[in-house]
């Protein structure tokens, strides 16, 4: 067992294996399919909008300093974003330079929801709200990049 300073709960194989369970979840949701037919058409009836470039990342030990250590009431991610026209980018380089890595899955953007979404969901709701989308040589077909917005 391991004590991480300034941390309230100590790390044993069992803290270990949760949190490694916790991260296959959080990839499994995210290569699951986006957005269904149906979802992309009340998208659009809603009139969801892309409005923000957005990254995330697990909320798990190296945020427990100072945090109550009793019922978990903080969520599995922490989202950060920037209004237009900040990009991935201008999002990643602040959270490098601190030492946390985000994976390319969860790059995003929200949603004029507040939602997160993939880049993959993110074109899908851009295409149905028929957002202008800018094109360039290097769109990629399934993807949306900050680039393609704005």
């Amino acid at each position: 067992m391991t004590q991480v300073p300034g941390c309230g709960a100590p790390i044993t194989r069992e803290t270990v294996r949760v949190s490694a369970e916790r991260a296959m979840q959080a990839a499994d949701r995210a290569s699951k399919p986006v957005l269904t037919d149906e979802e992309r058409e009340e998208a659009a009836r809603w009139g969801e909008k892309i409005v923000a470039a957005a990254v995330r990342f697990p909320v798990g030990e190296p945020f427990c300093e100072g945090m109550w250590m009793g019922k978990r009431t903080y969520p599995d991610f922490l989202t950060v974003s920037a209004p237009p026209p900040a990009r991935h980018g201008t999002l990643l380089h602040p959270l490098s330079a601190r030492g946390i890595r985000v994976a390319a899955h969860d790059q995003g953007f929200l949603t004029s929801r507040g939602r997160f979404v993939s880049r993959e969901e993110a074109l899908k709701i851009a295409v149905a709200g028929r957002q202008p989308l800018i094109e360039h040589g290097s769109r990629h077909p399934t993807q949306l990049f900050s680039e393609d917005l704005w």
